[in-house]
């Protein structure tokens, strides 16, 4: 079969598009041919290379992934020849206590499919284990289904099981790191009643840059100005932002004001001008 990988890190010039054996399954696993795979920032990660994960090599990409069953193994029973489905990306033991509550990405051996160790969807064909099968609803397209697994369910574990926003809130996110003086002394200002009164009504999510780069990265949210505020458009991608330039000493008596007109799409005075970044539809 045709697919591309890497036999070093690098940049995009270490990637070949070749012919390689393809995969066989094992008694519980199926043979998916890959009609649609996503690009990941995960996948640059791997391939560039990074401190303290080794990667086997040569290396095939690709966590996103949706297409048909093309075989199955001797054991497995959920899913048959044909069938139209998602890959859910990740693998764990299946049998810790993190596994067995339902928070299998908290498993100490969980990986992913296309990740690390196991080679994933740039390529005809790609091998899973059948529970990862996902069935593909009517209404998705792959490319449609191939956009969800990662990138989605980032957001969503964000937003709904961390942040437990509920429809119909408005949600601020605010990106801080340490150490940063700023960001300290916005943080000491949320306390007073100042600022409780700007962000009435509004769900604020506190978000540090250096812990969830990777999770920011996956929705496309700018770390590189902090302290920042950015309220989420419905694809849980920021809509709109502002950060301490718009303001002087970072007290309430500037901030609130300036928060408060943000949060309810009324502050149209901006101190620098802002335009469009690519794939947020963010001004920044």
């Amino acid at each position: 079969m045709k697919a591309v990988r890497f036999h070093e890190h690098g940049g995009p010039e270490v990637l070949k598009y070749e012919d390689v054996p393809e995969p066989k399954v094992s008694a519980t696993e199926a043979l998916v041919r890959v009609k649609a795979c996503a690009m990941n920032h995960l996948d640059l990660w791997t391939r560039k290379g990074m401190p303290g994960v080794k990667v086997p090599l040569p290396h095939i990409s690709g966590c996103d992934i949706a297409g048909e069953v093309a075989a199955v193994g001797d054991l497995a029973a959920r899913v048959k020849v044909g069938d139209k489905i998602v890959v859910a990306p990740g693998l764990s033991c299946m049998q810790c206590a993190a596994c067995l509550m339902g928070r299998d990405n908290q498993c100490r051996q969980y990986e992913i499919i296309g990740g690390y160790r196991m080679d994933g969807g740039f390529a005809e064909y790609v091998r899973i284990p059948e529970v990862n099968a996902i069935p593909l609803p009517a209404s998705l397209s792959f490319e449609q289904a191939a956009a969800i697994p990662l990138v989605f369910l980032t957001a969503w574990n964000m937003l709904v099981n961390q942040a437990r926003v509920s429809a119909g809130e408005e949600v601020l996110v605010m990106t801080t790191r340490d150490p940063c003086e700023p960001c300290r002394g916005v943080e000491t200002s949320l306390r007073d009643p100042l600022m409780q009164t700007a962000l009435r009504g509004v769900r604020l999510v506190r978000v540090d840059i250096d812990v969830f780069e990777e999770d920011l990265a996956e929705i496309k949210m700018p770390a590189s100005r902090y302290p920042g505020f950015f309220l989420l458009s419905l694809d849980i991608r920021p809509a709109d932002g502002i950060d301490g330039g718009e303001w002087d000493e970072d007290i309430a008596q500037n901030i609130a004001p300036v928060l408060g007109a943000f949060v309810r799409r009324q502050y149209t005075l901006r101190r620098e001008p802002w335009t469009t970044l690519p794939g947020s539809g963010i001004r920044l």
